[in-house]
């Protein structure tokens, strides 16, 4: 009769873990938000010159997990990644603040967007665009 009864005992214990394992992954199997990107730098409409340097700052936050992170420059029809300006991991990160810095080569005069992305481990992105003018 005792090892019936620890026996029972370990596959309760089992079910148990089992079932809690499942209820946390219920939480964002369901996950259909994107991420939230707060734009912080630049300012909209904000003017650069030639070798100005744009200061560009978010807040990215995710009820799960961020996969991917960028901001491009977008000028017509020619983008260029800001940032990173290496591959990088977000691995089992919800919240990022991006803090960095570019510096204007556009020898152009010309509207231009800095644009935010992010995307989370369930496929949901998100994306802010900034309109900021290129000048002389």
């Amino acid at each position: 009769m005792q090892k019936r009864t620890s026996h029972g005992l370990y596959v309760a214990l089992f079910g148990l873990t089992l079932f809690a394992a499942c209820k946390d992954k219920e939480k964002t199997a369901d996950d259909i938000t994107p991420p939230d990107i707060s734009v912080i730098k630049p300012n909209i409409d904000q003017n650069f010159a030639l070798n100005d340097t744009i200061y560009f700052e978010a807040d990215v936050e995710d009820e799960s997990e961020l996969s991917d992170l960028k901001v491009n420059l977008i000028i017509g029809t020619d983008t260029t990644l800001m940032w990173p300006t290496t591959p990088t991991g977000f691995g089992n990160i919800s919240s990022y603040t991006i803090n960095q810095w570019y510096i204007n080569t556009a020898p152009v005069v010309t509207d231009a967007i800095v644009s935010f992305y992010a995307i989370d481990k369930h496929d949901n992105e998100a994306v802010v665009d900034v309109p900021v003018h290129l000048t002389n």
